[in-house]
């Protein structure tokens, strides 16, 4: 969407003749500070256009904004971003709805009446970091620093520095991660003996096996695989193939070329029935699992017995000519590829699902190959000033950490064990909680514990710019410049087959009295005796990681050359990117363009991407373990999926009216939530489009109109996620429902990552 100055003004309810709103009769729709509003009047200005990150999702695209006399009118994707290359989603582009948000936070406010009242006084910065350090400081004096805990989601990769150190420094282990994201990596940790994500290289892949990866709708990076999508149907000669395996016909599903509607949470078992298969009618690389890896002859001989096409055929709900078709496809064709994510492994079974989808790849050798698995290579950043621990913080590290599922094999820290220990007070109570754009109120399965949870600690700080269902039971909020007021970075992006740094700089002056998160933790930990760090601000730390870039002379600036096929052509004839005379000048190239990339040039080094102690893929040791679900099949016969929408990451584009407006485009469904139903079993309720339905599941029941949908199993209802808020602003307060209310407070048997797929419900005509 493109601003002109009188669609500025009338999206601030003002008049092009004057200031006042009520002069003209419009509804304003936007906030912005009085000298923006008088620079619009003033008429047509100079045009200017910046390079930065996108803030609305991990995602990291690099975005374009379009200035007259400084005031954002637009927001276009970044052209020479190797991530986007100009692509942009709705989130991306609605983002002049944050910047003009009217119910941005304007100013540090502290709690005037009981938490969750609503009621909040205006305070300096000074007064409102006062409380927090004399607070932290008298923690420390008390050897409790380990009360303190910090919960984040999604947080950039200079957050996550600023929040390391600073807990480090300070001495509490309880730095703690709700991104959905970590649900994936034991799974790589076990078969490759790998911390980080692999990457996949998607573009050039002539077979795909996607189970349940909603890649245009879901993070990481939608508008990355939207683009590496084309270059697959571009390819020349025979045309790539994507089974779209999910229960649910998704956009992605739609743009596959065959959809396999699956039994919910079973992907793990239909990868089991295509590996026998492969292995039965030798069609899996022989080569590569003698070379490359152990346990192949005990996970063959389980395999072989258990998951033989009938039987997989029972499990998943897939007739056999189907499974048998799909295998001998996917053994036949090379390069193939098997990739799943968080949809596979938010389940009872979820891990055992990943282990299973990746096997694949080992069985037909993907691993570090054109249009396979490959591992991108470590940015070299420059390494950090480590802060100096004193006795204090050496025993407060010492402590056990909140969160962790210890009792799991392979444990993963989570909303609910958070919730579970502090309310229990053990291994010990918390006294001080900071939360950074996280609102697990909304977006966990433990909502209600959640809530009893924060009423037990005597401290809560949160860093949002908006007062949404979390930091309204906060005493104390210091908000965060929006995006496009700030620096910032992205890396290390899931499944993205290169390395890639975005930099986020600062496209407008601050609209209110807000403060980066990072600069406030570095002026609180500076105020604070034994915690202070060596950096004055996050501009200093996201620049001294970016001399180690420099300094190795590795990758390239992000460019019109950002695109691996001509990075590759230049190199094979002796071209190694631009060269800069010292880092200002590569510093500022860099900040223009919106960052720096490096393609995985160099295949076939197993040694690098297998770092399990044989130095090989471990093939699961374990047999595949069903999955669980909360309701009694005969009370409850439908199983519920929810699923994420393009139009509202997480629920964080429901303050944005134009988002409202595209919640459910391609369902024509816009500011509420709906449930869609096959037609066969719509025409045994007696249902038709529109009708109002309960949905009920042994927690709670939601009420919504239905959508006939076809794209879904007979025995399954998808609900959308994103609506339903209880507060986060006037436009997504009160809108549609939140059907996590109604989800089972489930768990993966294995890392104690929260369960999606494990709810049955009924549906009852209203």
């Amino acid at each position: 969407m493109e601003l002109s100055r009188r669609k500025f003004l009338q999206m601030l309810g003002i008049g092009a003749a004057g200031l006042a709103a009520s002069s003209c009769g419009m509804d304003p729709r936007w906030s912005a500070p009085k000298e923006l509003v008088k620079l619009a009047q003033r008429g047509p200005g100079i045009e200017t256009f910046k390079n930065t990150l996108c803030g609305q999702c991990p995602g990291g695209c690099g975005i374009n904004v379009r200035l007259i006399d400084g005031i954002p009118v637009k927001i276009e994707g970044n052209p020479v971003s190797p991530l986007n290359r100009g692509g942009m989603c709705p989130m991306g582009m609605a983002g002049l709805d944050v910047l003009y948000n009217p119910d941005r936070i304007k100013n540090p406010l502290i709690r005037a009446g009981s938490r969750g009242e609503g009621n909040w006084r205006s305070i300096s910065w000074d007064e409102a970091l006062n409380k927090v350090v004399s607070r932290l400081t008298k923690l420390r004096a008390e050897g409790s620093p380990h009360k303190l805990a910090i919960l984040r989601e999604d947080a950039s990769i200079l957050m996550d520095e600023i929040f390391s150190m600073f807990m480090q420094a300070y001495g509490s282990p309880n730095l703690i991660d709700l991104s959905d994201k970590e649900g994936e990596y034991p799974a790589f940790d076990l078969t490759q003996g790998l911390k980080e994500p692999v990457g996949y290289d998607f573009g050039r892949a002539k077979y795909i096996l996607n189970f349940g990866a909603n890649l245009f709708e879901e993070e990481p990076a939608p508008v990355h695989y939207m683009r590496a999508y084309k270059e697959l149907r571009e390819q020349k000669g025979e045309r790539a193939k994507i089974i779209h395996i999910s229960p649910r016909l998704s956009t992605t599903g739609l743009k596959a070329s065959e959809w396999l509607p699956v039994k919910p949470a079973v992907y793990g078992a239909l990868a089991l029935g295509i590996a026998h298969v492969l292995i039965k009618e030798g069609l899996y690389d022989a080569d590569f699992v003698t070379q490359h890896t152990s346990g192949f002859d005990q996970w063959k001989d389980y395999l072989l017995e258990e998951f033989y096409p009938r039987r997989t055929s029972e499990i998943t709900g897939l007739p056999v000519e189907q499974i048998l078709k799909v295998s001998r496809e996917f053994g036949y064709t090379r390069p193939a590829l098997a990739i799943g994510n968080q949809n596979a492994a938010s389940s009872t079974n979820g891990l055992f699902n990943m282990l299973a989808i990746h096997s694949l790849n080992a069985l037909v050798g993907a691993f570090e190959k054109p249009g396979g698995v490959v591992l991108p290579y470590e940015i070299p950043f420059g390494p950090l000033d480590k802060p100096e621990l004193d006795g204090t913080a050496v025993d407060g590290l010492k402590q056990p950490g909140l969160g962790k599922n210890s009792g799991r094999p392979f444990p993963q820290r989570s909303a609910g064990q958070f919730a579970e220990d502090v309310l229990s007070s053990k291994p010990y109570p918390l006294d001080t909680l900071f939360i950074y754009n996280s609102n697990p109120l909304f977006s966990s399965l433990h909502q209600e514990k959640f809530k009893n949870a924060l009423a037990k600690v005597p401290f809560i700080v949160s860093f949002s710019n908006f007062i949404d269902e979390t930091t309204e039971q906060a005493d104390l909020i210091l908000p965060e410049h929006c995006y496009l007021e700030r620096w910032d970075s992205s890396a290390r992006i899931p499944t993205l087959n290169f390395s890639y740094l975005g930099v986020g700089s600062p496209v407008v002056e601050p609209f209110y009295d807000t403060r980066p998160a990072g600069d406030v933790i570095l002026e609180i930990a500076s105020r604070i005796e034994g915690a202070a760090l060596p950096y004055e601000d996050s501009l200093e730390i996201l620049k001294e990681k970016a001399g180690g870039i420099f300094k190795s002379g590795r990758g390239e600036v992000a460019s019109e050359m950002s695109k691996q096929a001509w990075s590759d052509y230049l190199k094979k004839r002796g071209w190694h990117g631009l060269r800069y005379t010292d880092f200002e000048e590569f510093w500022q190239v860099m900040v223009e363009n919106g960052g720096w990339w490096e393609p995985a040039e160099r295949l076939g080094e197993y040694k690098r991407v297998f770092k399990t102690p044989e130095k090989r893929f471990a093939f699961p040791k374990e047999p595949y373990q069903m999955p669980k679900f909360e309701g009694d099949a005969n009370s409850f016969p439908f199983h519920l999926n929810v699923f994420a929408m393009l139009t509202n990451y997480k629920g964080k584009g429901s303050n944005s009216p134009l988002l409202q407006e595209m919640f459910g485009f391609y369902q024509k469904q816009y500011w509420q939530t709906w449930v869609e139903i096959n037609p066969a079993a719509a025409h045994r309720l007696h249902l038709r489009d529109g009708d109002l339905v309960e949905v009920e599941s042994p927690r709670g029941k939601v009420r919504l109109p239905v959508k006939i949908y076809p794209g879904t199993r007979e025995d399954v209802v998808n609900i959308p996620f994103g609506l339903g808020h209880t507060s986060y602003g006037r436009y997504a307060k009160g809108i549609g429902v939140n059907p996590y209310t109604i989800l089972a407070e489930e768990t993966d048997s294995l890392s104690g990552f929260p369960s999606l797929s494990s709810t049955r419900v009924k549906i009852r005509k209203v």
